[in-house]
């Protein structure tokens, strides 16, 4: 045999190798097998066992809004009782119960290094509390606020930057603005959308691009160094979006929406890739947001239940039911431990 045609064998026998090992890759059943969800235990398609650990009971209203802050016990809830509440989730002790000028909040987030928590609603303006170090020791007092107020709609959603230096708000007017933390001046508005948008994220580490989603059925990529480009637009529903969220990697992002189904958005390919959906539970979902591994999605519904999806295989996996009233939102702590669902019952249950 020549030595041509001994390397020729010797290719085809290694290709053959490589679609061995890519057809073993695509078996998601295997791939299930090894993948952490929120919980922190490896678990199997179709066989996740959620329980509701931790009922946390304060408000007097719809709640709205959630988000976890940098300690992953610390969380934070927005309700339509005019008050925004600090927990300690482990313990469901209460760090501080804050009365908000408006009663009907809709927003709550808080920053990555967990010194700040943004909330507003039918007043217009994102109100920022400063969030000491030690949250036991300012238990009742009311903190430090700047009140950031140009929207002429309802305040929907806010996203601060890692270094909190700057801060995204998204309101129901269809703008985004971006605001300098220092001189509480917003520096650009960000408008396209035909509707109302209805929540923001940021993508990835550098903070230059975020994503927000409407009523108007479509969500938008925007450079927040370009308010005058109009953002990339991402279809994909059929009705108004509701809630998004973005993959730690930053190359894809997932939004929920009143069509009751979730769309996987490709950055890098500029459209979707992927749908998720269960013909058996049709009512609109409220919210959404990975697992810390990506393997996970979790959506609020009008059926009062959460509902988790295979990001993979988008498989239904399981319905979260243990409150009475919509979840309107979800949430996944910083260390993927558990998982936060609010709901128009007034509770805010905590999963693992």
């Amino acid at each position: 045999m020549s030595e041509r045609a001994e390397k020729i064998a010797e290719n085809e026998k290694q290709i053959e190798v490589l679609k061995q090992k890519m057809a073993k890759l695509r078996n998601v059943d295997e791939l299930t097998n090894v993948v952490k969800d929120a919980s922190g235990d490896v678990a199997a398609a179709g066989s996740i066992a959620y329980k509701s650990r931790k009922t946390l009971v304060g408000h007097f209203g719809k709640i709205y809004a959630l988000d976890w802050g940098k300690n992953p016990n610390t969380l934070a809830s927005a309700a339509q009782d005019g008050s925004l509440i600090l927990w300690q989730a482990k313990t469901k002790q209460k760090l501080n119960v804050i009365t908000l000028r408006s009663s009907w909040v809709m927003s709550c987030a808080m920053s990555k290094s967990g010194s700040m928590v943004g909330c507003g609603g039918l007043d217009n303006i994102l109100t920022i509390f400063k969030v000491p170090d030690n949250l036991e020791a300012f238990e009742g007092d009311i903190p430090e606020y700047k009140e950031l107020n140009e929207h002429s709609g309802y305040l929907a959603d806010a996203a601060f930057f890692d270094d909190d230096s700057q801060v995204i708000s998204a309101s129901g007017d269809g703008t985004a603005l971006l605001w300098d933390m220092k001189t509480s001046k917003f520096t650009a508005t960000f408008s396209g959308h035909g509707g109302d948008i209805t929540a923001c994220k940021l993508i990835g580490d550098g903070n230059n691009t975020f994503v927000t989603c409407s009523s108007d059925k479509t969500c938008r990529l925007w450079d927040a160094r370009d308010a005058k480009s109009g953002g990339l637009i991402f279809p994909g529903h059929t009705s108004d979006i509701n809630g998004l969220d973005v993959s730690s990697s930053g190359n894809y992002f997932v939004s929920a929406a009143s069509d009751a189904k979730i769309v996987m958005h490709d950055i890098r390919s500029f459209g979707p890739v992927q749908t998720y959906q269960n013909e058996e539970h049709d009512q609109p979902f409220t919210s959404v947001c990975f697992s810390n591994s990506q393997r996970m999605i979790y959506t609020g519904s009008d059926d009062f239940n959460c509902h988790v999806f295979d990001s993979l295989s988008s498989d239904y996996l399981a319905g979260l039911s243990s409150h009475t009233g919509r979840v309107a939102c979800v949430g996944i702590n910083s260390a993927g431990t558990a998982l936060a669902t609010g709901s128009w019952d007034h509770n805010v249950q905590i999963w693992a």
